[in-house]
């Protein structure tokens, strides 16, 4: 299918440049799990619905929430600290598009691949990166989840069993 959409840029050439967005998309992918746990992200995401939910019924029944608020912003200082770590693989990708493309394609600079706008090989580079992390991130993401899920009847029926 790849091969009806190229025109001008060689068919080694846009699998290299597809291969070199496949390295890029599992270098941030691990060290985004490097730097932190997503499942810990999620479980902190879990604790914000659960108290913002907890804190609305409160406000109904006009009971005080600061106890609720002091446990909510825990909860999402952490979830910001580690959302913000998440965009240090950034300086990554600046590295990727501005040096190493440059250098590996410098002879195919004028070539283009014509799939809904001509692309240069560094817009093709953006846009396979772009639906391969797309697609990889939101299936590592379901994964987690199911895990996340796993974790937490396992804990429930921990504290069952330590109960009897």
């Amino acid at each position: 299918m790849l091969f009806l959409l190229i025109e001008s840029m060689t068919a080694a050439t846009a699998f290299a440049v597809f291969g070199v967005a496949l390295l890029y998309v599992a270098l941030v992918l691990a060290l985004q799990r490097k730097l932190y746990d997503p499942l810990k992200l999620m479980e902190h995401q879990v604790h914000i619905k659960r108290l913002t939910n907890e804190m609305k019924d409160m406000i109904k029944s006009n009971q005080d929430v600061s106890g609720k608020q002091k446990e909510l912003y825990g909860h999402f200082k952490e979830s910001m600290k580690a959302q913000v770590l998440l965009f240090a693989v950034l300086p990554l990708f600046f590295i990727f598009y501005y040096l190493l493309l440059p250098y590996m394609f410098s002879g195919v600079s004028n070539q283009t691949i014509n799939i809904i706008v001509p692309l240069t090989y560094q817009g093709f580079f953006v846009l396979c990166a772009f639906i391969l992390g797309l697609a990889l991130g939101l299936t590592i993401r379901k994964f987690d989840s199911k895990r996340l899920k796993k974790r937490q009847t396992d804990n429930v029926s921990n504290a069952q069993a330590t109960q009897k």
